[in-house]
């Protein structure tokens, strides 16, 4: 289904009626939402040409919990299973655009900065224990552990 176009691109294409300032959001057949990206690599690709690309605003008046929340669990989503000791529960991580160089083309990195959560144990009801942990690369192959925090 196509809106502010003819010839919708995925199963749902919204496009600014600007050629100017093109902006889509699709929806495409593998399941995938772009938001800014006709081809989204991802469950939600935003992708934008100024920063920040996006907000999370929260209003309340008891402002006691983060605006962004990871939930993870092995299994499926039909059949959850508890997540286990060293399993990544949550972060970020920063990836650059890299300049061709030695017969390598130009391309995104993998991630190479992260500040990731995990389970410090065999998560039960009555154990949840996580640790943080921080990133980073060198030009050196694999990451180099800055910080573990146990909690």
């Amino acid at each position: 289904m196509g809106i502010g176009t003819t010839t919708p691109i995925g199963l749902l294409d919204v496009e600014n009626p600007t050629p100017a300032t093109p902006q889509n959001v699709i929806f495409n057949t593998g399941g995938n939402l772009g938001i800014g990206t006709t081809a989204p690599q991802a469950a939600l690709h935003v992708a934008g040409s100024v920063t920040p690309v996006g907000y999370v605003d929260v209003y309340s008046n008891t402002l006691n919990a983060v605006p962004f929340v990871n939930r993870a669990a092995r299994g499926t989503l039909a059949n959850p299973q508890p997540v286990t000791t060293n399993d990544i529960i949550g972060g970020f991580t920063g990836r650059g655009y890299y300049a061709a160089a030695g017969g390598q083309p130009a391309g995104f990195s993998g991630g190479r900065g992260s500040m990731i959560v995990k389970a410090n144990e065999p998560w039960t009801a009555l154990a949840q224990s996580t640790k943080e942990e921080t990133r980073t690369h060198s030009a050196k192959p694999g990451a180099v552990y800055r910080a573990t925090i146990h909690i």
